[in-house]
């Protein structure tokens, strides 16, 4: 995400809101969030969901549709599914 300079607070805040209101249960498999901002560029953030399935959604999650929704108005989204690979 490439929020204006200066939301910072605000997206650190609207998420804190979304994800400690999660309830686990609902969104079993969700096995961590990570929230990164990226040193060099002011507002530019990266969020990884991380889940413990087997076959991800194509479509994405719940979790994630509801943070892009709750963040749209701060500034560019770009929401995408990927798979890990371990070695």
């Amino acid at each position: 995400m490439q929020a204006a300079v200066g939301e910072e607070t605000v997206i650190e805040e609207k998420l804190s809101m979304l994800f400690g209101s999660l309830d686990k249960q609902d969104h079993a498999g969700l096995a961590r969030i990570a929230v990164c901002r990226r040193v060099s560029i002011p507002g530019c953030f990266c969020i990884h969901l991380f889940w413990k399935t087997s076959q991800p959604d194509t479509g994405g999650s719940w979790v994630g549709h509801k943070t892009v929704q709750v963040l749209k108005d701060h500034g560019l989204i770009e929401h995408s599914v990927w798979t890990e690979k371990e070695y």
